[in-house]
């Protein structure tokens, strides 16, 4: 941030917005968490994902016997520079 370039109109205007914030967060520091455990998000109460199970794809062999195959390996393009 040392970088930015700030007009003095800027830090005028945005210097009440920042201290507003700093008074919301030291609201925050004010809280009593006790027993109030960590969450990742909000509504995490419910498990939204799926369960895993693994599923065999019927149309494997045809997937695979249109891609080209060199030792055994498939063949893809190369998406990194060599270092030649």
């Amino acid at each position: 941030m040392a970088r930015l370039e700030i007009t003095e109109a800027e830090i005028v205007a945005w210097t009440p917005q920042f201290q507003q914030i700093t008074e919301w967060f030291a609201q925050l520091q004010e809280l009593d968490l006790d027993g109030v455990e960590p969450a990742i998000r909000a509504g995490q109460a419910e498990n939204f994902f799926r369960e895993d199970t693994p599923v065999v794809f019927e149309g494997r062999e045809g997937l695979l016997g249109s891609v080209p195959v060199e030792d055994g390996y498939l063949k893809v393009p190369k998406v990194l520079p060599s270092d030649d």
